[in-house]
Order: C-alpha cells, then structure tokens, then sequence
C-alpha cells in the first residue's frame, strides 16, 4: 500500500464518507442479500455497523499516512467484502472459502518474509520490529481487500453480464430422447426429490437436480431450445422466472435452499411450460393467416395477446393471475408434480431394498 499523502486529513475523512455511501447504493441495488435468517432491517443494521465500524477504524490508522485513494479502496472492500462473504456462504462456500484461504496463505508468506529478515542495526532492534509489524499488518490489510474484491467483483458480474449467480452443473438438454422412458432412466436423480435426501443436498446439487428434470421437462413437452436452469438474488415473493431471450429458468436463491423439493419443481415445471406457449406462439406467428382461425391455435392465440401485454405480478396481481398463460402453467405444474413423485412412489415399491 502506498505511504504518500494525496489529500488532506478533512478531504481523506469526507472523500471515505462519500464513497461508502455511493458503494451502498451500487451494493443495495445489486448484491445485497439478507444474511441467514436476519430478517432485512437487521441485516441492513449488520451492514451498516460493520461499514462503519471497519472504515472508521481504516480512517484512524490512515489518517497520520496513507491517505490516499488507495486506502479509500481497501477501506471500503474489507467491510463490503466481509459482509458479502457472511451472506454467499451458503451460496458460493468453496468459492469463498478458496480465495479468502488463497489470501490468507498469502498473508502468512508475506509476514514470514518480513519479520524473517536479520536485523542489522541492533541498536534500533525496537523500531525496526515496529516497523515491520505495521509493514505485515498493511500488506495484509490490502491482501485480503484484494480477496474481498474478487469475490465482491465475481458475483456482480454474474448478475451484471448474466441472469444467475450460479448455474447447474450438468448440461443443459444432455439427455437423449428415450420418449416415456426419460424419467425411469433418470431415477436415480429424480429420486433425489424426495424430501428427507433432498434437505441433504447442496444447493450446487440441487440446481443439477432440477437441471435434470429441466431437461425431461424438454424432451416431454417436445421443446426445440434447452433450458437453462440458475438461481439469482431475486425479490422476496418472486420464486422463479423465464427469460425466453436465453432459454433460462432463474430460481429465487432463498427459495432454493428454504423451500422444500416439491416447491421448487412446481416452479421449475411452471416456468418450464413457458418455454412451451412461448413456441407454440412461434408456430402461431409463422402460420398463415388464414390458418389461424384453427381450434388448434385458440390457446396460442391467447398467449400471443398475453405476453404482447403481459400483466406483471408486481402490477396489478389479480390480472397476472388471471391470465392464461399463467393459470395454464399453473395447472401444468400442478400435473407435472404429482406425476414426478406417483413415479417415485412407484419406483420405490418395485425396489423395496433400496
């Protein structure tokens, strides 16, 4: 870390005040999520308290030297950083786990390397060692702000560039057309459904699940796209959406690893029926006129009209409830459901020892 002095002591004090707040409203609007089960006005207080706190403290030790940019930078990644790392744990654990590990690995090498040096001048032995504890102390101040950043950088970008934080595993649409078949083929994955192995499961094995029932889901409602299934941070009552553009189901992340199978696969058969009105309006669209007129073409008609002038839930609900295309996946789903775990019960009573 730099030791110059760029701005003076006011100047360092306001410029680290005004550059937290505008992080907070960069932070809130992209990557803020509650922290295990606080409930939102707590973890606010927690994200609060600890910016305060860690920038209040990175003022005071800086303010004497260092007070420059750089250290506005490392101020405000250390806070942000620990805050993000206590509410992606449960999301992101290896990946946190890896770089704060690389980092601390790091940190340690770095102190040996400093404090290992002879001292030459004994006479000065105190100030030396003073010298380079603060030395060890900067570097690791600023290792571990580099680590904080990555993590921080690595998840925005996801959501900025991408619909999801993560994606599953397996492939998307990596099943081969076995027809009625698919789902016995699969059972060993879609036993995982069941509720008491389900609560075991991770959520990147939860994810590659429900990408395996996505891929079924395509091959049963005979769907020409894949389907790609991720989670986000989304808003508290949204469980899922279709992004037709990409072919993508996002799952709400809090959803994921709160609710119970059941729920999940109802939103993934939900928005996976979608993917299906959405095709059956390209047929409907490429058809001739006056063909359109066909009984056949009466339900895609109605999602043509609806997704021309679709009725959000965040508007007005009962018109988003209401709408075809949705009662329509809801009833799907519904089917879907029942259907994914009577051929569980089914399976289970054929292989009792399993």
């Amino acid at each position: 870390m730099r030791d110059s002095n760029q701005m003076e002591k006011f100047g360092f004090i306001m410029s680290n005040i005004w550059w937290m707040l505008i992080a907070m409203v960069w932070y809130t609007n992209i990557l803020f999520r509650c922290i295990g089960s606080l409930d939102f006005g707590k973890s606010r207080a927690v994200l609060w308290t600890t910016l305060i706190v860690l920038v209040s403290a990175g003022i005071c030790l800086e303010l004497k030297r260092r007070r420059n940019g750089f250290s506005i930078a490392v101020n405000l990644a250390i806070p942000y950083g620990l805050y993000t790392a206590a509410a992606y744990i449960s999301i992101r654990k290896n990946f946190i786990l890896i770089i704060l590990g690389i980092a601390g690995v790091l940190s340690v090498l770095y102190a040996a390397v400093i404090l290992g040096r002879k001292i030459k001048n004994r006479r000065r032995i105190k100030q030396v060692i003073l010298r380079r504890i603060r030395c060890v102390a900067t570097g690791v101040q600023t290792t571990f702000a580099a680590a904080f950043m990555v993590i921080i950088i690595s998840l925005g970008c996801n959501i900025l560039f991408g619909s999801t934080l993560m994606q599953a595993s397996v492939d998307p649409g990596d099943l081969e057309d076995a027809g009625g078949q698919a789902i016995e083929e699969h059972m060993q994955m879609v036993l995982r459904l069941q509720e008491n192995v389900w609560r075991r499961l991770s959520v990147e094995e939860r994810l590659d699940v429900l990408q395996v029932i996505a891929n079924l889901e395509q091959i049963y409602l005979g769907l020409p796209n894949e389907l790609n299934v991720g989670m986000a941070n989304l808003e508290k009552d949204l469980l899922g959406y279709y992004r037709d553009g990409t072919h993508e189901i996002v799952l709400n992340m809090d959803s994921l690893l709160n609710d119970d199978a059941a729920e999940l696969l109802n939103t993934l058969c939900h928005e996976a029926y979608h993917s299906y009105q959405h095709r059956l309006v390209d047929v409907y669209r490429d058809t001739e006129g006056s063909m359109r007129g066909l009984r056949l073409f009466k339900s895609a008609k109605d999602y043509f009209w609806e997704f021309s002038n679709y009725a959000d839930a965040s508007g007005d609900f009962c018109s988003y409830y209401e709408q075809d295309c949705e009662s329509d996946a809801r009833e799907y789903a519904e089917l879907a459901v029942a259907t994914y775990y009577e051929k569980i019960a089914q399976y289970l009573k054929d292989h009792p020892g399993f």
